[in-house]
């Protein structure tokens, strides 16, 4: 791999990365998710990056899962749960967290829970709450929130996919890219609504002490999550209005730029992610945002693997906060909202192959990551969450397999991350 994203050649291409598009309601492990899927399925959003050739891999493989919708209410027997006591972090230490695929597995709660994390990501699809213009869905957001409090757990809210009727071009990219005034402004007008809608709603059902932030949108700097040939200004004509509907529901709702996927540039189809958090910066970011969201994956390398410039390694996150200092930026800390190392396993992954590492590595490059955050980043890194816990556990077909093996579940780094395991510390910390 090559170490300066200005050298990465011509032939990059669009590659499938992460995160699901659409919330999955799971019914539980053991249940064939299949059985339980709606008679339609809305049509789901391809996530691609920009990486270099060898780092590609077929769309074909990215099939996306369908959501449940309208079945989010809160389950009756809540004496199953264990109600944890609710303990109030006062500490200033950088804050864990990691991404829950199955936020209906209690399994995956405990498992949250014993590694000692303060929060999990997950994500809110505007139109799962928004199920038909101005008539809002709330118990999909108090399906979620219920858990966190009987786990004593807070969420970031991962807030994405707008409405169609709300979106006339298709997508919030394009709507906002429309040479039309009135439909980037009544766009505007609507995303400010659901967020102050959103929050006064959290705030006024008691439910504000269970998320931590609200993160508007994800890796907007590519083509396949923005819905448009990504543009810094038109995101920032959606996180203004956000943020604003956001604090004039809830003045203490904290809001969070979105994570930009770590790639190069290529006309029309993605922004090199340090240009464009700079570009958000020149459009005014630091007045419209509580954290700066980052991603800090570690490709196949360790987490003080550093070759003095950007590469695609976890070291890209002091890059990226080197951006936030030149433009000024010495109020906000950052989020890393997608760490992770690629686990070795039995499936070919094809070029994602080179990327992999040993199951033993991965655990120790987590430990070493959230050790070196703590330790080298405290004054600007407040938290970082992992990708993923439990997409591994996913029976469906679709959850394809570079998702399942950057999950931690049922693996040696779920076991490390364990505080009674810290003892393996001083083995890995260099």
């Amino acid at each position: 791999m090559t170490n300066k994203l200005d050298n990465v050649k011509s032939n990059q291409i669009i590659i499938g990365r992460r995160d699901l598009l659409r919330t999955l309601v799971a019914t539980g492990t053991g249940m064939a998710i299949n059985s339980v899927l709606p008679y339609q399925w809305l049509k789901p959003i391809v996530e691609a990056g920009v990486l270099p050739a060898h780092a590609q891999t077929s769309l074909n493989t990215l099939d996306r899962l369908a959501r449940l919708s309208e079945q989010n209410s809160p389950p009756n027997n809540i004496s199953s749960i264990e109600e944890q006591p609710n303990l109030k972090a006062t500490s200033t230490r950088l804050r864990r967290g990691v991404d829950m695929f199955n936020i209906k597995n209690y399994d995956s709660w405990r498992r949250v829970r014993d590694m000692k994390m303060d929060v999990v990501y997950h994500y809110l699809g505007w139109d799962a709450v928004e199920t038909k213009p101005g008539y809002y869905n709330w118990a999909v957001v108090d399906d979620i929130l219920w858990r966190a409090k009987h786990f004593n757990l807070k969420v970031i809210l991962r807030i994405y996919n707008a409405p169609a009727w709300y979106t006339i071009y298709g997508s919030v990219g394009q709507a906002l890219a429309a040479t039309d005034h009135h439909v980037k402004t009544y766009t505007q007008d609507r995303i400010r609504e659901f967020m102050r809608l959103l929050t006064n709603y959290v705030k006024t059902s008691n439910q504000s002490d269970w998320v931590a932030g609200y993160v508007i949108w994800n890796e907007p700097n590519i083509i396949a999550q923005w819905g448009a040939a990504p543009n810094a200004l038109a995101y920032m004509e959606l996180l203004k209005p956000a943020y604003a509907g956001a604090k004039m529901g809830d003045p203490n709702a904290v809001i969070v730029s979105a994570p930009l996927a770590p790639t190069a540039d290529k006309t029309g189809i993605a922004i090199n992610d340090l240009t464009y958090l700079g570009q958000l910066y020149d459009n005014g970011l630091v007045n419209y945002v509580d954290y700066v969201g980052m991603i800090g994956l570690g490709f196949q390398y360790d987490p003080d693997y550093d070759t003095g410039s950007p590469a695609y390694n976890f070291m890209r996150l002091k890059y990226l906060h080197d951006v936030m200092l030149t433009r000024g930026d010495l109020k906000h800390k950052a989020w890393a909202l997608e760490v992770g190392w690629l686990r070795d396993g039995v499936e070919d992954m094809g070029e994602f192959n080179q990327f992999k590492v040993s199951e033993m590595q991965q655990a120790e490059y987590l430990v070493w990551a959230f050790k070196k955050a703590e330790t080298e980043w405290a004054s600007w890194m407040d938290l970082m969450t992992i990708w993923n816990l439990d997409f591994n556990l996913c029976v469906y077909p679709s959850c394809p397999a570079n998702f399942r093996y950057y999950s931690i579940a049922n693996t040696i780094a779920e076991t490390y991350l364990k505080p009674s395991n810290n003892v393996y510390l001083p083995l890995i910390m260099k």
